[in-house]
C-alpha cells in the first residue's frame, strides 16, 4: 500500500492499486477497486488528513513505497580523526611509554656497607701485645739487650781471671735493662703511630662513603635530567596533538554547519515546494468543482429548456388539432406530424 497526492486536475493518479491511498483537499480515500475505464471506487479512510495538513512523503505513481520520496534531513556526520590528528596521538603515546621509571640506586648495597662499617667502627685502642711492630721491637731489643748482657759479663769475668762474680751479672743485667728502656721508649712512637693509621682508616672510609655518594648523587641527577627531557616531551607532544585535534575538530564542525545549512535550505525549499504545490492543487481542485458544479448547472438548465420546449410543442399540437376540420382536403403539416413522436 502506498500514499499518493491527489493531482493538480482534482483526479487521482492513475495506474493505483486497491489498497493505496490519496490525499485529498477534502480528505484521505482509500482505493476499494478498479474499474474497466480506469476509474475507482474508494471510500473515505481519514477525513481529517487532507493535502493541507499532511506533511509526510507520497508516492509517485508506478512507484512502489520504498521509492518513495521523503524531505531531506540533516544526516549528521561521525566525527572520524584526520591521519595528522592520528599521528599527533601515536606520538603522545609513544612518549608515555618511554616514561622513566622510579630511580633506582647501583651504589645502594655499598653505600650501606660503607656506612654500617663506620658506624659500627669502635673507639681508638692500642694494645701492645696485639702490635705486630712492638712484638718486632721488643725482640730486636731483647736480643740486643741478651747479647749487651752476656757481652758485660764476659768482661767483667775476664777482670776477675775468669770467675763469674755478682759484680759481671748485676753490670750485665743493667746492660739488659738499658735496652728494654730503649724498647719502652719506642711505644709514644708506636702508639702515635697506630693512632695515627686508625685516624687515616678511618678517613679513608669517610673519603669513600662521600665518593660513593657522589656518584650516587651524580647517577641521580643525570636520572632527574631524563625525567625532566620526559615531561618536556610529552608536553610538546600533547600541545601537538591538542592543536591537530583542535584544528580538525574545528574542520569538522565548520563542515556539519555548513551541511546543516545546507540541509535546512533543501528541507526550506522542499516545504515551500510541497506548500506550493498543495495551493497549486487547491486551486485546480476549486476549479473543477467548480467547472463541474457549472456543468451541472448548464445541465439542468438545458433539462428544463428541453422539459419548457416539449410541453410547449405538445400544447401546440393538441391546440392544433382541436382548431381543424376533418375533411378529405390535405393538411399542409401532415407530413411533419408524422414524424413527430407518439405523444403519451
Amino acid at each position: 500500500m502506498a500514499l499518493y497526492r491527489v493531482q493538480s486536475n482534482g483526479k487521482s493518479p492513475a495506474g493505483l492499486s486497491v489498497g493505496d491511498e490519496v490525499v485529498t483537499g477534502g480528505g484521505t480515500y482509500r482505493i476499494l477497486g478498479v474499474n474497466a475505464d480506469g476509474s475507482y471506487r474508494s471510500v473515505l479512510s481519514n477525513q481529517s488528513q487532507t493535502i493541507r495538513n499532511y506533511q509526510g512523503s507520497y508516492a509517485a505513481p508506478g512507484q512502489s513505497a520504498a521509492q518513495t520520496k521523503t524531505a531531506p534531513a540533516f544526516q549528521s556526520e561521525r566525527y572520524t580523526p584526520s591521519g595528522e590528528t592520528e599521528q599527533a596521538r601515536a606520538e603522545v603515546l609513544r612518549v608515555l611509554a618511554e616514561k622513566p621509571g622510579s630511580y633506582v640506586s647501583g651504589w645502594d648495597k655499598e653505600l650501606d656497607a660503607l656506612y654500617d662499617e663506620i658506624a659500627n667502627r669502635g673507639a681508638f685502642s692500642y694494645d701492645l701485645g696485639t702490635d705486630p711492630v712492638y712484638r718486632q721491637y721488643r725482640e730486636q731489643y731483647q736480643s740486643a739487650g741478651r747479647m749487651a748482657m752476656e757481652d758485660t759479663m764476659g768482661r767483667a769475668a775476664a777482670l776477675t781471671g775468669g770467675y763469674g762474680s755478682s759484680y759481671g751479672q748485676q753490670a750485665g743485667q743493667q746492660a739488659y735493662n738499658a735496652y728494654l728502656q730503649k724498647l719502652n721508649e719506642v711505644v709514644p712512637e708506636l702508639y702515635s703511630q697506630a693512632r695515627e693509621q686508625y685516624d687515616r682508616e678511618g678517613s679513608a672510609l669517610y673519603d669513600r662513603y662521600d665518593l660513593v655518594r657522589s656518584r650516587d648523587a651524580s647517577d641521580y641527577a643525570r636520572y632527574r635530567d631524563r625525567v625532566s627531557d620526559y615531561y618536556a616531551e610529552l608536553s610538546d607532544a600533547r600541545s601537538a596533538y591538542e592543536a591537530e585535534a583542535n584544528r580538525d575538530y574545528q574542520r569538522y564542525s565548520d563542515s556539519q554547519s555548513r551541511a546543516l545549512q545546507e540541509a535546512k535550505l533543501a528541507s526550506d525549499n522542499y516545504w515551500n515546494q510541497l506548500e506550493y504545490d498543495a495551493d497549486r492543487a487547491d486551486a485546480a481542485t476549486a476549479q473543477y468543482w467548480k467547472q463541474l458544479d457549472y456543468a451541472d448547472k448548464q445541465a439542468e438548465a438545458a433539462q428544463k429548456a428541453a422539459k419548457k420546449s416539449a410541453s410547449s410543442a405538445k400544447k401546440q399540437t393538441s391546440s392544433g388539432l382541436a382548431g381543424k376540420s376533418y375533411g378529405t382536403k390535405k393538411q399542409p403539416n401532415a407530413g411533419k406530424l408524422s414524424n413527430r413522436p407518439a405523444l403519451r
